[in-house]
Parts: structure tokens; sequence; C-alpha cells
């Protein structure tokens, strides 16, 4: 029977520092139909699971972009000609990176006195390009 590919197994965290986290994992079975790439996901223990990469079938580990001041869990699936299979169990190791300072000053900072005793401060958030290491 041909189907899309099973989960991948024996994901773990390999390595985490405070910028990046390396997972492995085996194939699961691919069901009679070439497997053409896997993508590694993480949860920042929101319950949202958020792409980190994509890699060639014959790859078995991704190292992934981490920010400071998190917890994250990983998880990968396959994907073949019919689709992408079930994403494997999350790693049972959290990679936790320590807090930091910021790489920059906010910009775009304004205020806004509301009242006599409130004064709101908004900013635009800084979403640094990252790059895979």
């Amino acid at each position: 029977m041909v189907d899309r590919p099973d989960m991948p197994i024996n994901v773990e965290l390999h390595r985490c520092s405070s910028t990046v986290a390396e997972v492995t994992w085996q194939a699961g079975a691919d069901n009679n139909e070439p497997i053409l790439d896997y993508t590694v996901e993480y949860d920042r223990t929101t319950g949202v699971w958020h792409e980190g990469a994509v890699v060639d079938a014959d790859v078995r580990s991704a190292v992934i972009p981490l920010r400071p001041w998190t917890n994250s869990t990983f998880r990968v699936s396959a994907r073949n000609r019919l689709g992408v299979g079930p994403a494997s169990r999350p790693t049972s190791v959290v990679c936790s990176t320590p807090p930091t300072k910021p790489f920059r000053n906010p910009t775009g900072v304004c205020s806004n006195l509301t009242s006599a005793s409130q004064l709101n401060i908004i900013w635009q958030v800084f979403r640094p390009v990252s790059s895979l290491v």
C-alpha cells in the first residue's frame, strides 16, 4: 500500500545553546513512496507550532535559531508525494534559553498620557532576520 509517511521516531534534542537548538531523528516508514523532506517545528510552550526548518530527505538533523528567554520543544514530520505525514511526539527535553539584554534599542517609541495617573508607552516590534547556523 502507498501512503503518506509515518511519523519520524526517536526525535531528540541533541544540543541546546543560548542561540540554537539541534534536533535529530530517525525516519519512520516511507509507506512505499520516497520521502521528499522533513519539517522541524518548535513550540514555545504556547501550544502553537511554528516552522523552524525544512531539510532534505537524506538529512536527519536540523539547527533551529532560538530567541532569548524561551522554553521550546520540537517535533518533526515527513512529506512525500502524497502529502505530509503525522508529526512526531514532541521532544521530551525542553530547550531553555537564558534572558539577555536587547540587541538594540526599540524604535518608534511614543507615549500617550491617557489620564493623570496613566502613561501608555508603545514601540515598534523588532523582528531580527535570523539564518540557520
